[in-house]
């Protein structure tokens, strides 16, 4: 006999039975369910490797995602298929379904490395405009770069503030 229990989300007043939940588990679904697992660890554990990418700086995951279900419905209805993974279109905000799509990791790498590396250059020019007596090998070891990478930069922000 199959037992059918009634959920009602007070969110958003959907009914699912048990055999939604059971349609999507982590059996059914293992990648998708390790990738979901993934995005909560890295904004729910601290000692997560890249928590301080994710929940140090504040990144949350959607209520209705601690349910795995309730997030595979949502992925599967909205182009996950296996060998995607989730990104938020904005990386300020936070995990949700107006905020994420699935695109493929090399995708995914390439555009978290630009926006880092945006990032640090931002601050390294920040660092080299407050510090006039910077030397590009201090700026190499403040920001983990070659010397002659920071050098570059060096004579970039020199460029872009004689114009």
């Amino acid at each position: 006999c199959l037992f059918t229990q009634r959920v009602t989300l007070e969110t958003t007043g959907t009914t699912f039975t048990k055999e939604t939940q059971m349609k999507y588990s982590k059996n059914t679904h293992p990648r998708l369910y390790n990738s979901w697992r993934a995005m909560r660890h890295r904004c729910n554990g601290p000692n997560a490797t890249d928590y301080k990418y994710y929940g140090g700086k504040g990144v949350i995951v959607y209520d209705n995602w601690d349910r795995f279900h309730l997030f595979a419905e949502w992925a599967l209805s909205n182009g996950y298929e296996d060998g995607l993974t989730i990104d938020r279109v904005d990386p300020n905000k936070n995990y949700n379904p107006s905020n994420c799509r699935w695109i493929t990791h090399i995708a995914n790498v390439t555009r978290n490395n630009k926006t880092r590396n945006r990032a640090r250059l931002d601050a390294a020019k920040e660092v080299w405009l407050s510090t006039p007596e910077i030397t590009g090998t201090r700026l190499a070891e403040m920001f983990d770069v070659s010397i002659s990478g920071a050098c570059k930069w060096i004579r970039q922000f020199t460029k872009e503030t004689q114009q």
